[in-house]
């Protein structure tokens, strides 16, 4: 692990920590000596500001800015999928939400087929998680992004 790198910790076993790794080389499980390790210091009620900025997570992006309604965060992003053969899948966002705290749920449509991301907002990453419903096979919104400067 580098500075600057980050991990979502799944397990801790004998001095080490295994979880999601995002890095400047990609992103994957991975096992770090949990000394290593450094908690990032959240805020569980940020200003809406502190939303603001285009969250990155690999090649996805998820921009994100003050709405029209007020209290409300403009959401605009794209996530990608490369298949086989050259064959790309993508996803998208698009719309508002309204975070409480340091979350935000965002929803796309109604009933089976609704898209839906939760995100959890820890400084300058965000982790999320969606339900696979946000566009083509495997392009998710997911994992830890990290805001780009």
């Amino acid at each position: 692990m580098h500075e600057g790198d980050s991990i979502q910790v799944a397990r801790e076993a004998f001095g080490w920590s295994c979880g999601y790794v995002v890095s400047a080389n990609g992103a994957g499980a991975e096992w770090i000596r949990s000394s290593e390790i450094a908690p990032v210091k959240a805020d569980s009620d940020p200003p809406l500001r502190a939303w603001f900025g285009t969250w990155q997570g690999g090649e996805d992006l998820v921009h994100i800015q003050a709405s029209k309604t007020v209290g409300w965060l403009a959401l605009d992003g794209t996530a990608a999928w490369d298949g086989l053969n050259g064959i790309q899948h993508f996803g998208n966002l698009e719309g508002e939400a309204k975070p409480t705290g340091n979350k935000l749920h965002y929803t796309r449509g109604q009933g089976e087929w609704a898209c839906a991301v939760d995100m959890t907002l820890l400084g300058d990453y965000i982790l999320a998680s969606d339900n696979d419903k946000c566009g083509g096979m495997n392009a998710r919104f997911g994992g830890v992004w990290r805001r780009k400067k």
